[in-house]
């Protein structure tokens, strides 16, 4: 429980520190314009760090008992964090545990219990990011009180919204007309 709430106060607090004006012209996403986005590049640094540190953790046991522990201790973590809304944390433990080197250790997840494994595949059902995350939407929307959204659902539509649209529009004689719909 210590553990998921500082991840969810540090998550919280690079979150907050997001101005709006990083979120403009994907300025994170591009070399010469990182700059202007050091909250958001700080966050995806840390989201990234700590999303291959759930397998280099559960990997560096040997033993099958050791490691069925910790794949068991990483699904409690993503069930305290998914009671303190952080989904930017739940989403960081499910990128974990369904890289390949985590999800092919078959043998390590028949010690987990039945409730533990039934929960981890609920909480990736939720994050599904199938028809533009609908599920986790309607979770999100849902919740009450503070909450850590996850980043990369909203850097993505931003994405689609950049790439998707024209810059400008052609008026009905010709003329070019800024397209105020995407800005």
């Amino acid at each position: 429980k210590e553990l998921a709430e500082q991840l969810t106060l540090i998550s919280s607090s690079l979150f907050r520190n997001i101005d709006p004006t990083e979120l403009l012209s994907q300025a994170w996403s591009k070399t010469k314009t990182k700059h202007k986005s050091p909250n958001v590049i700080a966050s995806i640094q840390r989201f990234n760090q700590f999303t291959f540190w759930v397998p280099t953790m559960i990997l560096s046991f040997e033993s099958l008992r050791n490691r069925s522990k910790a794949l068991s201790h990483f699904i409690e973590i993503a069930k305290e964090l998914r009671q303190l809304q952080n989904f930017d944390g739940v989403m960081g433990v499910i990128a974990g545990l369904t890289m390949s080197p985590v999800a092919r250790l078959k043998f390590s997840k028949l010690s987990i219990s039945d409730q533990l494994l039934s929960f981890i595949d609920e909480l990736e059902a939720s994050m599904d990011p199938s028809h533009s995350w609908k599920l986790y939407r309607n979770t999100l929307r849902s919740c009450t009180g503070p909450t850590v959204p996850y980043l990369g659902v909203y850097l993505t539509d931003l994405t689609f919204i950049e790439d998707g649209n024209p810059d400008f529009q052609n008026a009905t004689d010709g003329t070019k007309l800024i397209n105020f719909k995407k800005r």
